[in-house]
């Protein structure tokens, strides 16, 4: 009786040294497994380049969540960056992404877009259409700076020719229409700033000097 109660007991102590610790490893195999393939299922293949971990990537780092590069692979870093994205958003950081986490993101991404549209529209309310630029030509005088700068009057430019000169020099993507919009006058103001002139968005001599040289360059 004693040496069955002695057998009993070793039965019992391996049992739970070994069929536990076994029994929990293959639940948690079987449980990585499952997530494993929710995530498959959710993006396509997690190994290697996926264009879609590309897209996740991009919000990502958009949202600040501390994803650096780009480049569609599932590294640690965009792991950690998804579980950071995940606490946040009430999820369980487990960085993988599953249909949950996809969602959310989708929804952030929505989020910086209405933000980013936003902001354009109270820029564009702030900043509203500026005057044909032939109406700020100073039409006598000496030049002293970019803003009085003056021309001669067969030396004035058409809206035509800067919009062509800009976009030759790769300022300007908009139509050649004849009209100073606000892409045209942002694509001088940056002309200006690449050239280290004033930066008004007016195309007095000085801009011009350094402006025509890339429509004379296309002639």
């Amino acid at each position: 009786m004693i040496k069955l109660i002695f057998y009993l007991l070793i039965f019992v102590l391996l049992f739970v040294l070994f069929f536990t610790p076994t029994r929990n490893y293959l639940n948690n195999l079987i449980h990585r497994n499952l997530v494993d393939d929710i995530e498959i299922e959710t993006i396509g293949k997690t190994s290697g380049y996926n264009p879609r971990v590309e897209e996740i990537q991009r919000i990502l780092k958009n949202a600040g969540f501390g994803q650096e590069r780009v480049d569609g692979i599932l590294g640690p870093t965009t792991r950690r960056a998804i579980a950071e994205f995940q606490r946040q958003k009430g999820l369980k950081p487990t960085g993988l992404i599953d249909h949950l986490t996809l969602l959310a993101l989708n929804r952030e991404e929505e989020r910086m877009k209405l933000i980013t549209a936003n902001a354009t529209d109270a820029s564009s309310s702030l900043n509203p259409q500026l005057p044909p630029l032939k109406s700020t030509f100073v039409s006598a005088g000496p030049a002293t700076n970019e803003t009085s700068d003056s021309f001669a009057s067969k030396e004035k430019p058409d809206i035509k020719s800067i919009q062509q000169a800009l976009k030759n020099a790769g300022f300007y993507k908009g139509k050649i229409d004849g009209k100073i919009g606000p892409k045209t006058r942002l694509a001088i103001k940056a002309f200006q700033k690449n050239n280290g002139l004033k930066v008004d968005g007016v195309v007095g001599s000085k801009t011009w000097h350094k402006l025509k040289r890339y429509l004379i360059e296309t002639n």
